[in-house]
Parts: structure tokens; sequence; C-alpha cells
């Protein structure tokens, strides 16, 4: 029997806390509409005060060993995706380690017994999983009889108040890998576009010591301090533009590499990085207008429109604008193009609608919400089209296939559980947690992994510690 690669089964961790967008859009004099039927967000998922990436991930973590029954020496690789890490040097897998050693270790296993488990952090913005998913898959070829688990956790905050805020979200997915998988094949092409752009980034933002206040944490000679914020500089436009051109070339490329005949209408589904819950649906128009050209199809298209297609020499700059903008709404809103985002993309956006952007995490909560959906409706499922993106910036397509029994995992999941175990929090509750003026639990519900305590001596400090309720 031939051997092939894939995702085993994928868990995921939602925080513990969620605010209804309406009540974040009232405060903010933004028509509620807008956020629901303009972006599809309905939900935003906040974390608790004992909540972190780190604790997210090992949520994950612990719900996909424990639900597979996986013992330590099965265990090839813990790695990690995220461009929320809490340090510049120990990556969060390091500490992933620590809390499984001691899940394993109450089982009665010995304390090194994840001592040959290779851990790392990889980074580049939202599409950081995917890289090391890719990467695992290659080493599982190599190793075929180990599992490889790979981690997406993020926490994507915005400044307060500004036009990301409403986006945001958290959670964490855990994606088990192995040979002959129970849900999906993973083809091992995979078409690939990168370029250098400054379309959304973190930077280290330099201040005066006049500009900070440090005293009581350390003493600087130096006049200038380096500081990282969780917050990104960005630019919306620049981003969309370098998400679509970057998704075309990898597209393409993908059809190079893999010598077959350019058809999107050949996968049944299409999961998408989701910024937003309605992303996907507003970037796949240049593929769909591609694929048409590609079939001879595009100008008979264009002349079943409601809307002419504007011709620049003949308008000037501003009317132009605004019948381009006429046209491309013509072009999503025709029967063809809404057949698609009902039947190939609708799907995939319903658990981003009540989460939020969780950066690394949210091309598989798309994925776990595709196959969630379709695992209950008689619409054929076999062939994914993956279309992941990560700023500054890259992107990877690539194809999935689904293995027979593939609904026999997803009905294991029971994600509208997890959502609806959540603790709901008004607008106040959410800007205090953010300005970390609430120092207890909000959630009435202990969590099953919390930060214990950070270090305080020269050589620890800021260590943290976590620890794993037992219990749980």
């Amino acid at each position: 029997m031939s051997q092939s690669f894939g995702v085993e089964d994928i868990r995921f961790a939602f925080p513990s806390l969620y605010m209804d967008l309406s009540d974040l859009a009232i405060a903010r004099s933004i028509e509620p509409a807008k956020l629901q039927k303009g972006l599809g967000l309905y939900e935003m998922g906040v974390c608790d005060t004992e909540e972190d990436v780190v604790t997210l991930a090992a949520d994950a973590l612990i719900d996909i060993v424990k639900s597979n029954n996986l013992t330590p020496e099965e265990i090839g690789r813990i790695y990690v995706g995220t461009e929320s890490s809490i340090d510049g040097s120990k990556p969060i897998a390091s500490y992933l380690l620590g809390i499984l050693t001691q899940y394993f270790t109450e089982k009665g296993q010995l304390e090194n017994c994840l001592r040959h488990v290779d851990v790392v952090d990889m980074t580049f913005a939202c599409i950081g999983a995917i890289d090391a998913m890719h990467n695992s898959l290659a080493w599982l070829r190599t190793e075929p009889e180990l599992k490889a688990i790979v981690i997406a956790t993020d926490i994507a905050n915005y400044d307060l108040a500004s036009s990301g805020e409403y986006t945001q979200g958290a959670g964490a997915s855990a994606v088990l890998l192995a040979k002959n998988p129970s849900i999906m094949t993973i083809s091992p092409q995979v078409g690939v576009s990168s370029a250098c752009a400054h379309d959304f980034f973190k930077p280290l933002r330099l201040h005066s010591k006049t500009d900070v206040d440090i005293k009581g944490i350390h003493s600087y000679a130096e006049d200038i301090v380096s500081i990282h914020r969780e917050t990104p500089v960005f630019d919306g436009p620049l981003s969309n533009k370098t998400y679509q051109d970057r998704i075309v070339e990898a597209y393409n490329h993908f059809i190079e590499k893999s010598k077959v005949q350019a058809d999107i209408n050949q996968y049944d589904a299409y999961v998408f990085h989701l910024p937003y819950a309605y992303h996907g649906r507003r970037i796949f128009d240049q593929l769909f207008l591609d694929d048409l050209k590609s079939k001879g199809k595009l100008e008979s298209f264009y002349s079943s429109l409601s809307v002419n297609r504007p011709d620049k020499s003949t308008m000037d700059a501003d009317t132009y604008k605004q019948a381009k903008r006429a046209f491309a709404k013509a072009i999503v809103k025709s029967p063809e193009y809404s057949s698609i985002v009902k039947n190939k993309i609708e799907r995939g956006e319903r658990l981003s609608s009540k989460t939020g952007n969780v950066y690394t995490a949210s091309i598989f909560l798309a994925l776990l919400s595709t196959l969630e959906h379709h695992a209950t409706d008689d619409q054929a499922l076999n062939k994914l089209l993956f279309i992941a993106y990560g700023s500054g910036s890259k992107s990877k397509v690539f194809e999935g296939v689904l293995n027979d029994n593939w609904k026999e995992k997803v009905s294991t999941w029971k994600l509208n559980s997890q959502l609806e175990n959540r603790t709901r929090i008004d607008f106040d509750t959410y800007v205090n947690l953010r300005l970390h003026k609430i120092t207890g639990n909000v959630s009435p519900t202990k969590p099953q992994v919390h930060l214990d305590n950070s270090g305080i001596l020269e050589t620890n400090r800021y260590a943290r510690e976590y620890r794993l309720n037992i219990a749980q």
C-alpha cells in the first residue's frame, strides 16, 4: 500500500470570553450592519486574564493528545506557527513541551519522556503555521512511523478604536499530521509567491527615555529604548492588493508545478486565510476571472452583466473610478460568482464570524468550519483548494483530498458546544481587559492551563511558569 501524508485530526481552542460585536459597534459609533452584513462579523473572541497564546495553544495540544490517545513515543515534533510570540528567543513550543510533560508525568510517564521531541516556532505573519505544516509533512516522509503536531496560536489585537479593532479575535489550533491520515491527504505540490511588502508588520518601536516610564523595571544607559508592541502597523488597501497579487501568483505556480489544466471548478471548496469572515469571497474574484479567461468565456461573462465594462479612454478620472467600482460589484453579485460563494466558500466563514481574526490559526479554523458544516449536508465534498496568505508578504496554494471516513473524525469535534461555553462580556469589560485593569478571571470556569507566576530575580525575570489543571 502506498503511503500518503496529511491531517489525522484537528482541534481548536477558543478563548473563554467573547463580546457581541454589536456592542463594540454601538460604542464606537459604527452601524452594526456594516460589521455583520458587510464583513460577516458577529462575535469577537477575547482572552481572560489568565489566558495567553501559550494557554490557548496548550488547550488545543492537550485536547488532540487526549482525543487520539497519543503516547510520548509517537510524537516526533511539535512545531508552532505564530506572530504573537511572548519572547524574542525562547519559543512557545518549548513552553508547550513543558506543559505536555506535566500531562504525561501525571499519567505515570518519566519526566524525560519527551526529550527527543523536536520543537520550534516559525514566524511569517499569518502563514507561519502553514509553513510549519509543510515542513512537518516533508519530515514525515523520512520518519513515517512518527506523528507531528502543528500548533497555530495567536491573539489578534489592534489599537483601541482603530480601523482594525472590530476584526480582532484569538484562538489556537492543533493539527495532527500522520501517514495514511483519517481526514485528508495533503498534496506535495505547493505553489508559492513571496515578495517584500510592508502591508502589515509589528516593528520594534524606538522611544526616548523621557517618552517611556521605565522606572522599577530596568535601568538603561541608552537614550533610546526599543519596545515591542503586540498591535500592528498596517495599510488595509495595500494588504488587500498584496493578498490578491500573491494568491494569483501562487495559484499559477501551483498549476505549473502540478502540470494540470487550470480549473477552479474541480474543487468542492476553497479554504482561505480569513482576516475577517467575508475576506475570502472579496479576494477571490481575480482568480475567478482568470479562470474564465483561460476557458475563453470571459467576454461572454462580461456581456451578461447588468453593468457595462468601463472604458477609461472615454471617462474622466472620477467617473471612471465610480464606473469601475460598479462593474466590480456587478461581477461579485453575478449568479456565477454568487454560486461559488454559496457552495464553496460560505461554510468556511461561519466559525470566523463567531471568533474574529486568529492570524495563523484562521485558515485551520476555516477548514474546521468547512468540514463540520459540510458533514451535515448532502453536498459532495472531496477536493479542497487551500489559499494561504501571510503579510510581508507570501502566499501558498495547495490541495487536499478528503479520505473516505473523514466525517467520523469531524463528528467528535463539538465546536458549537465550545462556543456556547464561553462567557459573554460587555464593552467596558473588554476595554478594561485590554488596559490590564482587571486582575482576576472574568470567566467562572477554571482554565485547563493557566499562567502560574512570572520570575522576579535577575536570572529569571519575567520567566513564565504554566500549570496544567490535571483534574480537567
